[in-house]
């Protein structure tokens, strides 16, 4: 397994690897998931 960089004393590098991983995951589950942009999208998705 490749080790990481150690990013915890730097939270802006914490951050953006968050968000790499974040946006990763939508792209891999695109199909599953999506985002809500208003409360419009929930109720006509979910209720």
């Amino acid at each position: 397994m490749a080790t990481r960089p150690r990013t915890e004393n730097n939270p802006f590098a914490y951050g953006m690897r968050l968000l790499a991983v974040f946006y990763n995951e939508m792209e891999k589950n695109k199909d599953k998931i999506s985002f809500i942009k208003s409360y419009q999208e929930i109720e006509k998705d979910f209720l």
